[in-house]
């Protein structure tokens, strides 16, 4: 037996460019967002990002850690917390909710790969915890979107007033033009990222479909399957199911290594969400269902891993081979 020195899970993928994959897919719900909210949209998702990446990249200053390139990871945090943020959302809790995930969320666990939970949800929960958001005026998507005097200043009523308009289209609800996030919406294009993420390989299409599909079960069983503006699609729209079924339920740090939990992890969210969604706000059924699979994930591995190693089987494209587990080569290296 040849010993070979950690790590002992190869990648055909480098971590960055996973992350740049994930950046890339990201854009498609970014245009909507822009496009409905136009440039309070820029400056919240800019704001977002740029406040994660700085935060990130202090921390690692200030404990010494080593890093040779740029944590992607600060900047995809930073845009999924804003796209799942209302419009009119003030400045400073965007920045306590960043902050807040960057610190207690990502590094308090050793950074990027390490964090229990996903650092974007963790934030989001905790701008709506502290400031309850979901109390806001709803903000319309609306035709005067780049009116400079909503760049810095977005009070609920200026918004509101300036897009009053109801929209009622199957296409606009697929395009992300319902109240509430200002991209997470956005079903169809958050659909493109996503396809183009199975693409390349960074997700598999498993988790995703289940998770949509769990979740259309259980809302037609329950509303009977009605067409009206409570409807399906518009439902998948504004409970933001498929934004975390894209970009949440394959998280590689905070999801099963084992393909089967991950799964019925991801069939347990889809359910929740649909029953969540129906009793209680959409923020919630955004939140809930994927951070309590977190919270589960740990005990999940804990039963899985030792087997996973011992019998060979196939970890996120990767297959775990050796003599009792003590190394593992990618699947086709």
């Amino acid at each position: 037996m040849t010993l070979r020195p950690a790590p002992h899970i190869h990648r055909k993928m480098s971590s960055p460019s996973i992350y740049l994959h994930v950046l890339v897919a990201l854009i498609p719900p970014c245009v909507a967002a822009v496009f409905f909210y136009g440039i309070r949209a820029i400056v919240i998702i800019l704001w977002s990002a740029l406040l994660f990446l700085v935060s990130d990249r202090i921390i690692s200053v200030l404990i010494h850690k080593d890093t040779h390139y740029y944590d992607i990871s600060s900047i995809i945090s930073g845009i999924m917390i804003a796209l799942m943020l209302p419009a009119n959302i003030s400045m400073l809790h965007v920045f306590v909710g960043v902050i807040f995930a960057s610190v207690f969320a990502k590094q308090v666990y050793g950074g990027a790969g390490t964090n229990l939970f996903n650092p974007a949800l963790i934030g989001r929960a905790f701008i709506e915890v502290i400031y309850r958001v979901r109390d806001y005026d709803v903000v319309m998507p609306g035709k005067e979107r780049w009116v400079l005097n909503t760049l810095l200043s977005a009070s609920s009523e200026n918004l509101s007033a300036q897009t009053g308009t109801h929209f009622s289209d199957l296409t606009e609800w697929m395009m992300g033009s319902v109240p509430g996030f200002m991209g997470a919406s956005a079903v169809l294009l958050i659909f493109f990222g996503g396809v183009y993420l199975m693409l390349y390989g960074v997700i598999r299409p498993h988790e995703p479909m289940a998770v949509i599909l769990a979740f259309s079960i259980v809302y037609i069983g329950v509303t009977g399957g009605r067409t009206e503006s409570v409807g399906l699609i518009h439902a998948l729209a504004e409970s933001g199911v498929v934004f975390v079924a894209v970009f949440a339920v394959n998280d590689y740090a905070t999801s099963p290594i084992d393909t089967r939990f991950r799964f019925i992890a991801a069939l347990l969210i889809g359910i929740f969400t649909a029953v969540i969604y129906l009793l209680v706000q959409p923020i919630f059924s955004l939140l809930l269902p994927v951070l309590l699979m977190n919270l589960m994930t740990p005990i999940a591995d804990f039963y899985s891993r030792s087997k996973l190693f011992a019998q060979g089987k196939e970890v996120r494209g990767h297959k775990m081979t050796g003599e009792n587990g003590a190394r593992a080569e990618e699947v086709g290296q």
